[in-house]
């Protein structure tokens, strides 16, 4: 995965939003597409987020918005990869705090 582009703009705004799921069983999925869902629904959430605090920080504001899928609060069989990959970023986001 890139790093999070450069810019002089100040990020003021960040949704963190991006996400998919995998469907069927775990053990009958391709190891590199869950890595890749790993990829996007857990690790870019927490590259945009530590690249955009620091300016948020220094100016006094702005903001990071965590979505995630209802997956996370559920228990389902075939679902269980995207569960534990919203899951880590719900819980993960809600102990985000800037002092």
């Amino acid at each position: 995965m890139a790093a999070a582009p450069s810019t002089d703009e100040p990020v003021e705004l960040l949704v963190n939003n991006a996400g998919y799921a995998t469907t069927g069983p775990f053990a009958g999925q391709d190891l590199e597409t869950e890595l890749k869902q790993v990829e996007v629904n857990v690790i870019a959430m927490v590259r945009l987020t530590h690249a955009a605090l620091p300016g948020m920080i220094s100016r006094g504001r702005g903001g990071i918005l965590n979505g995630a899928s209802t997956a996370a609060l559920t228990r389902h069989r075939t679902a269980r990869p995207t569960a534990a990959a919203r899951r880590t970023s719900r819980c993960s986001a809600s102990r985000c705090t800037a002092r």
